[in-house]
């Protein structure tokens, strides 16, 4: 569409369009498995020996352990306190 038409689009004698933007077929978005795949193929290679590159998942992962092996460990303490048989 040209802008000194008034964005009209220019036709030919046949009366089709003649404008880039309104021949070519309209552009379909992407699918996300597309997009998260073009968004890790930029991302640079992962360091060797890291298994964490997001410091903050690190963080819940070694949360969650140290709260697992407490729970544990006050479990035992509470049973051999009770000595049950």
């Amino acid at each position: 569409m040209s802008a000194a038409t008034g964005g009209v689009p220019h036709r030919d004698e046949a009366g089709r369009t003649s404008d880039l933007e309104a021949a070519a077929a309209p552009r379909r978005r992407k699918t996300l498995e597309e997009r998260i795949a073009d968004r890790q193929a930029e991302r640079p290679a992962l360091k060797e020996g890291r298994q964490f590159e997001h410091g903050p998942a690190k963080f819940v992962f070694v949360f969650l352990i140290v709260t697992v092996v407490l729970i544990h460990l006050v479990g035992l303490a509470i049973v051999m306190a009770l000595d049950l048989k």
